[in-house]
């Protein structure tokens, strides 16, 4: 079955996460559609607050990109990951400097 756009899915976002154990990973997982009608399944994985490892996987075929994302999905979970859901942002929410000097006060 050829890769349809209603085929992606969001992306998902594992973290294990036992503090006991120096143990602070995250595992994600994204699709995105190529120019040549296939998906490139985008694998990031390493510890939080570090730049992650990442491995891309091209699929043309939905069966086969859907058993992958269950295959990996299920070794992450049997090795203690669990998903994390992101929360939408509120719209009252402060906005975000732009600048990493903003809301720093001057000085003199």
């Amino acid at each position: 079955m050829a890769i349809t756009s209603r085929s992606l899915h969001l992306p998902i976002e594992l973290r294990s996460i036992d503090p006991g154990q120096n143990r602070f990973r995250r595992y994600r997982m994204t699709e995105q559609p190529t120019l040549f009608a296939a998906v490139d399944l985008i694998v990031e994985w390493g510890r939080l607050g570090s730049i992650p490892r990442v491995r891309i996987e091209r699929f043309t075929d939905d069966a086969r990109l859907a058993a992958r994302r269950r295959e990996l999905l299920a070794r992450r979970r049997l090795h203690g990951y669990q998903e994390q859901f992101q929360q939408e942002e509120e719209t009252t929410a402060e906005p975000r400097p732009t600048s990493p000097m903003a809301g720093v006060p001057a000085l003199g």
